[in-house]
């Protein structure tokens, strides 16, 4: 008996020391549907704190997350660059992460054990996920010139030895003419497995170009906030992530999804992704209704149960003609919102069903090509 009243005082003790900082979080969450069969999961891959080059301390970035309602997050200290390392006594690579578990846990975020290898480019900036030891990677700096890359295979071999997932950050940065560029150095780290994605959005940033990357070379879709200041997101804002469809909600879960390439990578509202993951978040997303006015003429009420809006246009359907507002076949489904649509035929039959075939102007399955949405209803 004294046992159990010893762990509910435990207990209570750490809900009264947690519950004051979490109640001064306000949430601003990105709500998604459910998709079955998958947890649809939030996730940034690639930030920093003041063990690296940030400008805020690791549980300030667990908070930030925990704000935005993410499922998981890694921060990815550079191995190479330190500024702020003679502030700290320790030097251990892993000490953003060990300052951040308990708060994560408390938080129920899952973080990530990862580190950002960083080279001149090219070969350019990696993020390792899922790592051991961050510290054994320092081995592999050259001290003289800590950005040379000429033993960046035997670096990302070290991090595939470790069961890392590894891809490529912002592959434009430090380009002479700020664009992506694949080098003889990228074919050969792709050839040997070194590299299982790229991010396709880094910040504020979309590559058409490494999107095509991604499909043609069947390379993980990533999208991350690479935040280093403070993160700052206004209601209705948020911030680049990688949607991960994962089998369940677990570390183990992210890793076995990002290995077999189902992420959507999201940013200001728009959706990068095959078109086997993108559609089901679409499909679930939208609740259509219909509603017969006469026998030439129905209404289709859609309702848009997510937090990301959605641009329509309208195509050819056979027998079927819609009538707008706007004369352009275009028309947007604000996020937790509803919007209707008339339909008319030559005449419409009871219990049959027709189809309305529409393009999603900010979801695209390829660089430039929209999901094409069809819209099924029985009157």
């Amino acid at each position: 008996m004294k046992r159990i009243k010893i762990k509910f005082l435990i207990l209570a003790l750490v809900l009264i020391t947690t519950l004051p900082v979490f109640s001064q979080v306000k949430k601003n969450s990105l709500k998604l549907p459910v998709i079955p069969g998958y947890e649809l999961l939030k996730c940034d891959f690639h930030m920093h704190t003041v063990f690296s080059d940030g400008m805020v301390w690791p549980t300030t970035r667990v908070l930030e997350a925990y704000q935005e309602g993410l499922d998981a997050i890694a921060l990815t200290e550079h191995i190479e660059y330190q500024p702020k390392s003679e502030d700290f006594s320790s030097k251990d690579h892993m000490r953003s992460f060990q300052i951040a578990e308990k708060t994560a846990a408390d938080c129920g975020i899952i973080l990530i054990k990862a580190t950002e290898i960083t080279r001149k480019m090219a070969p350019g900036h990696f993020n390792a996920l899922f790592i051991k030891d961050a510290n054994i990677f320092e081995t592999f700096v050259n001290k003289t010139n800590t950005r040379d890359g000429s033993n960046i295979v035997e670096t990302l071999g070290e991090a595939k030895k470790q069961g890392a997932f590894v891809f490529w950050n912002h592959p434009w940065f430090q380009h002479p003419e700020n664009r992506s560029e694949w080098q003889p150095i990228h074919e050969e780290l792709y050839q040997k497995g070194l590299i299982s994605g790229i991010e396709v959005v880094n910040g504020e940033r979309y590559d058409s170009l490494v999107y095509k990357w991604c499909l043609d070379k069947n390379l993980t879709i990533m999208s991350n906030s690479d935040i280093h200041t403070p993160m700052v997101q206004y209601p209705g804002q948020y911030r680049a992530m990688t949607l991960v469809l994962a089998k369940e909600r677990s570390e183990k879960g992210i890793q076995e999804a990002l290995v077999d390439h189902r992420t959507i990578a999201c940013m200001d509202g728009q959706l990068f992704g095959k078109s086997e993951w993108v559609k089901p978040l679409v499909e679930n997303s939208l609740i259509v209704k219909s509603r017969q006015i006469n026998d030439k003429s129905a209404s289709l009420e859609i309702e848009n149960i997510s937090g990301i809006a959605y641009q329509l246009v309208v195509l050819d359907s056979p027998g079927i003609k819609l009538r707008l507002n706007s004369h352009l076949n275009i028309f947007t489904i604000d996020a937790f919102s509803q919007n209707a649509i008339t339909v008319s035929s030559s005449k419409f039959v009871k219990g049959e069903e027709y189809s309305v075939k529409l393009n999603v102007l900010n979801v695209q399955v390829a660089a430039g090509k929209p999901l094409e949405y069809v819209i099924k209803f029985r009157l």
